[in-house]
């Protein structure tokens, strides 16, 4: 992840990714920060957050898995005391333990779906009943909902049934990553890997009627936030 050091306001970007730890209560085939042994404190945050651009707008909280981390609701607190809008990454297992007393410091919750089909098992202990109680509470709490596809050899023809599933939903924006070899997904891309080519394909006709659809072929060239 980037260093506060080399950041600078000339980017003139709006967003502030922060990654908090490594750790995860899940295991993901193509989990791309599986090696990153990340593990930063509530005041390393903290600084972070004091410290950002003029340009900031957003600060968002990635992992790993944020809700593993003690600190979190400490930091969104933070982070809203400040100004910010804040949005969380997370599975979403441990979504039904938070209060909504927490969530009152989150303005938007990402959420990933890859398939809505049994056969799709490359995130693991993730059922779709849980999903969709995800979504029914956070749509009563009025909270902004995206969603994460990682597009991979074994869900490219079943991207269609994640369409007909999200356009049920409000769903704000929705983001398609083409796989990327990096982490775990390193080691299984031989079974994995699709080419830029099939990607598009497969992408290229997908809309939601409510929201953004984001196709992204380089994980790590993504140029519209500050990575911490």
């Amino acid at each position: 992840m980037q260093d506060l050091i080399s950041c600078t306001v000339s980017d003139q970007k709006t967003i502030a990714a922060i990654e908090l730890t490594s750790r995860c209560n899940a295991y993901c085939d193509f989990c791309v920060s599986w090696n990153d042994k990340v593990e930063k404190s509530l005041d390393d945050v903290k600084s972070i957050i004091s410290q950002l651009p003029d340009t900031i707008a957003t600060v968002v909280f990635v992992g790993g898995e944020v809700l593993v981390w003690d600190g979190l609701f400490s930091a969104l607190s933070y982070a809203k005391q400040r100004g910010y809008r804040t949005k969380i990454h997370t599975n979403g297992l441990l979504l039904p333990t938070i209060s909504d007393e927490k969530l009152a410091f989150v303005d938007v919750v990402n959420l990933p779906l890859d398939a809505v089909s049994e056969e799709y098992q490359l995130r693991k202990r993730q059922p779709l009943e849980l999903l969709r109680k995800n979504l029914g509470r956070l749509m009563q709490l009025n909270k902004g909902v995206s969603i994460t596809t990682v597009v991979t050899r074994q869900n490219l023809h079943l991207l269609g049934g994640v369409h007909e599933f999200l356009s049920a939903y409000p769903i704000q924006s929705w983001k398609l990553f083409k796989f990327t070899p990096h982490g775990l997904g390193q080691e299984n891309g031989h079974y994995l890997s699709v080419s830029d080519e099939e990607f598009e394909y497969a992408t290229g006709g997908l809309r939601l009627p409510t929201g953004k659809v984001y196709r992204i072929k380089d994980f790590f060239g993504m140029k519209g936030s500050l990575f911490f």
